[in-house]
């Protein structure tokens, strides 16, 4: 099987929504880890988003936090150890916390992540901190991947969406800006991306109302709007507790404005949720 270029996927206009599984598919592996990317493609989700952190001698690695402590049985500075120790780290079950078992995962490479989804399911990947994105296009350039990865750069002024635009003409990648949209800056917002042509738009919503007023453009445009429904994301509308007691008053509610990517932390309810056409037992 070849995994269609994420260019040619988001200008594809026949697909509905593209779940986006946060940390990859964790309830039964670890989040982060090679099983949870397995286990969204064996989920037939279409995304994993994955952290990307650096070890002290250089490593690229997928981890979330900036400590040790909630994911394994070490505590301090990820950045403190090197890439022995921490490949030998075993990970905590799901998303740990001091009550989870540590499970039979350790802390992966990049290169594990990338060489697991190769082919089979695109990467959204979260580098946690900006130093190390040179690092990181190095990387997937080395494994030739850039064809299925999404990279992001946040955006708080005019001069961010320049360089998200120059690193895509660079590198060939898709590279997502990333907005906080409020009510003083919805209309900059949407007058800087519609004088541009990025695949994709990741975008952060206060209300109901400002969804209703973007996402249309943005389709109009040829933009896709990732949304997150989150439960841990200050300020953002959509949130996977809600959708977990009523999946059409908040996923499906989207995706009739014309959102096409989800990001959750219930991937596999929300692909229920599709298949069944939202019927509820």
């Amino acid at each position: 099987m070849t995994l269609q270029n994420l260019h040619d996927f988001h200008r594809d206009p026949h697909w509905c929504c593209a779940i986006v599984a946060h940390r990859g598919v964790w309830r039964d592996s670890s989040e982060n880890s090679v099983a949870s990317v397995e286990a969204a493609i064996a989920s037939d989700l279409q995304f994993v988003e994955i952290d990307v952190r650096r070890s002290r001698d250089g490593k690229l690695i997928c981890f979330h936090d900036e400590t040790l402590d909630r994911m394994t049985a070490m505590t301090g500075p990820v950045d403190l150890h090197d890439w022995r120790t921490l490949s030998s780290t075993a990970l905590k079950y799901a998303d740990g916390g001091p009550a989870a078992e540590l499970s039979p995962h350790t802390i992966p490479a990049l290169e594990h992540i990338l060489e697991a989804a190769r082919e089979r399911i695109y990467i959204d990947l979260d580098i946690k901190h900006e130093y190390l994105l040179d690092d990181t296009v190095a990387a997937i350039q080395a494994l030739d991947m850039g064809r299925q990865i999404i990279l992001k750069i946040e955006i708080h002024r005019s001069e961010d969406f320049d360089r998200c635009e120059r690193m895509a003409r660079d590198t060939g990648f898709i590279f997502k800006p990333v907005v906080m949209v409020t009510a003083g800056n919805l209309d900059w917002m949407l007058s800087e991306l519609e004088r541009r042509a990025f695949p994709v738009v990741e975008a952060l919503f206060e209300t109901w109302e400002q969804i209703e007023a973007v996402v249309p453009r943005m389709r109009k445009h040829g933009t896709d709007v990732f949304l997150n429904s989150l439960d841990g994301i200050a300020g953002d509308v959509l949130k996977d507790r809600d959708a977990m007691m009523d999946p059409q008053k908040v996923w499906r509610r989207a995706i009739e404005l014309g959102v096409r990517l989800i990001q959750t932390d219930r991937p596999r309810t929300l692909y229920a949720s599709l298949q069944n056409n939202w019927r509820r037992d």
